[in-house]
């Protein structure tokens, strides 16, 4: 957990996150590509029906589909972004680039605190599963199913990816939602695990 927190604080300035918008890579599965953050450490397959908006900021990522029946969206908590543009005289830290919110440790209260909210918002809950380092949350609210996953990285921030889609499309629907759930994690699994275990599949989809 130090190696990676020392990355976060030392190496991030200096690779900037103007590089991060090439973190596309072809996974092996069809349909589907990896995308691969080596700033905010998480990785998550995303179907390539689905097109980024124009809603993307520094901690969110926003994707749909052409005929809005899916909503795929990517949000990064616990870290935010130097304000000034000089933040100490003659550092390498430039504006933008990102910064840990809490202490050591803060990102689990984090955590728990945005499970209670994701459970408290939603209706129709079919499924919800907290663990130490993951929590999930499932249901269908009118005609709409959803997907949401968080998981805590290095006890210091939180990762979450929601999906939403039209219950007519449940089947497809179904099968974006598995290759989500089994390929979001954080950088440090050996990337291959991701498509070659066969007995990963997990069963929180609808």
């Amino acid at each position: 957990m130090r190696k990676t927190i020392l990355t976060l604080l030392f190496a991030i300035p200096l690779i900037g996150y103007c590089q991060t918008e090439n973190k596309w890579r072809q996974g092996f599965v069809s349909n589907y590509n990896l995308y691969v953050d080596n700033i905010f450490d998480f990785q998550v397959k995303v179907h390539n029906s689905l097109i980024p908006t124009g809603l993307s900021s520094w901690y969110t990522k926003s994707f749909e589909d052409l005929n809005g029946y899916f909503l795929f969206e990517i949000e990064v908590d616990g870290i935010d972004v130097f304000v000034n543009r000089d933040p100490v005289p003659g550092s390498l830290i430039k504006y933008g680039d990102p910064r840990l919110v809490f202490p050591w440790n803060g990102g689990r209260d984090l955590f728990v605190q945005s499970y209670g909210e994701v459970l408290k918002s939603k209706n129709g809950v079919t499924y919800n599963l907290l663990e130490d380092d993951f929590y999930v949350v499932s249901g269908t609210s009118d005609d709409l199913i959803y997907y949401y996953k968080t998981i805590l990285i290095d006890e210091t921030y939180i990762v979450s990816v929601k999906l939403e889609y039209n219950v007519s499309k449940r089947e497809l629907g179904s099968q974006i939602c598995e290759q989500i759930s089994n390929s979001f994690k954080t950088t440090s699994v050996v990337i291959n695990e991701i498509f070659y275990d066969q007995n990963a599949n997990e069963t929180d989809c609808e």
